[in-house]
Order: structure tokens, then sequence, then C-alpha cells
């Protein structure tokens, strides 16, 4: 499997599993503190949501190469 896939996949299930223990730490804490660390909590999804983004597009770029290559493999019949 590609290294960015396998990237993504750990991200995701990282992902999950912060939200499920963030459920846990908010329901224990009173509103005011609740409001506080949620919106801390969605400034560093934020930004862990944009470096996934990141690797995305390189996914995504490393598909249509291959797609290219592909097409050229079989205009020339080598594919």
């Amino acid at each position: 499997m590609h290294p960015t896939i396998e990237a993504l996949r750990r991200a995701h299930d990282e992902i999950a599993y912060r939200e499920r223990v963030r459920d846990v730490e908010l329901a224990s804490l009173s509103p005011g503190d609740r409001e506080s660390e949620w919106r801390a909590y969605d400034e560093e999804l934020t930004t862990v949501n944009l470096e996934r983004a990141d690797e995305l597009t390189e996914l995504l770029e490393l598909a249509g190469d291959v797609l290219k290559h592909a097409a050229a493999c079989m205009r020339c019949g080598t594919l």
C-alpha cells in the first residue's frame, strides 16, 4: 500500500480516537470549561485536517500521474 494512503488511514483512526477521548473529557467539565475546551479542540482539528488535505492532494496527484502513464501505455500497446 502506498505510504500516503497508509498515512491517511492512520490519520483517520487517530482523529476518531481523539474524538472519543474528547467526548469523555468534555462530559466531565462544567459548561463554561466545556466551551473553552471545545474551541481549543476545534482549532487543533482544523490544523490536522489541513495537514491531511495536503496529503490527500499529494495522493490525488499521484493517482493522476498513474492514470496518465497507464493511458500512454495503452496508446502505444505496452499495457
